[in-house]
């Protein structure tokens, strides 16, 4: 069965970049009806499932929206290919990090054009340490979140001891080392991480 489409002319490369940039729900929405179908043949092809496919594309789509974001981006090829691209060395190098893994990859012809593999791979790594910080991070309590948001800031450690009421800026220096240890802890004993340690290995 093939899942081939192609974009119709109200549906162009520029169409999708100035969608995503303006963050029009029906560019996204357009853009899963079209092609989400191209993307789950080719996970379930190589061992995944529909729910892999829903989260590859997921992930895809906000790498895809961070590179569009830079105002200097341009698509040389179409962006089902682009979109193609980047879902399949996603859910290549997941196969990859799984342990005893050794089939060979199935790919769909029509949309192979493997743009800059390693850079990509590791644009997509760079989001999951991103989103595995962030969503530690809101775990932390509001003052541990404040303490940190200042000191990203740049404040001192005494203008950080004022604002937070602590004792003086050695004590607001021992509790961001100790929050520190505390995210980081939080970090590592998330299996996502042993992932995405495996995944940067590979790219090593």
């Amino acid at each position: 069965m093939t899942y081939t489409r192609k974009i119709t002319s109200e549906f162009t490369n520029e169409k999708i970049i100035n969608g995503f940039r303006n963050k029009n729900p029906e560019t996204i929405d357009k853009i899963y009806n079209e092609f989400f179908p191209v993307i789950k043949h080719l996970v379930e092809l190589n061992s995944g499932t529909t729910n892999d496919a829903k989260d590859i594309f997921q992930e895809a789509l906000i790498v895809i929206y961070g590179k569009i974001e830079n105002d200097d981006f341009i698509l040389n090829c179409s962006f089902i290919t682009f979109l193609y691209s980047i879902c399949r060395n996603i859910w290549f190098n997941q196969l990859r990090s799984r342990k005893g893994y050794s089939k060979e990859f199935i790919d769909n012809e029509i949309y192979v054009e493997i743009i800059d593999n390693k850079k990509i791979l590791k644009e997509i790594c760079l989001n999951k340490e991103y989103l595995l910080f962030r969503h530690h991070f809101e775990k932390l309590n509001s003052q541990q979140k404040k303490l940190f948001e200042l000191f990203f800031n740049d404040y001192s450690f005494e203008q950080i001891a004022g604002i937070l009421n602590f004792k003086n800026a050695a004590y607001a220096r021992k509790e961001k080392f100790n929050c520190k240890n505390l995210l980081i802890e939080s970090i590592k004993n998330d299996p996502k991480y042993e992932e995405l340690q495996k995944e940067q290995e590979l790219l090593q």
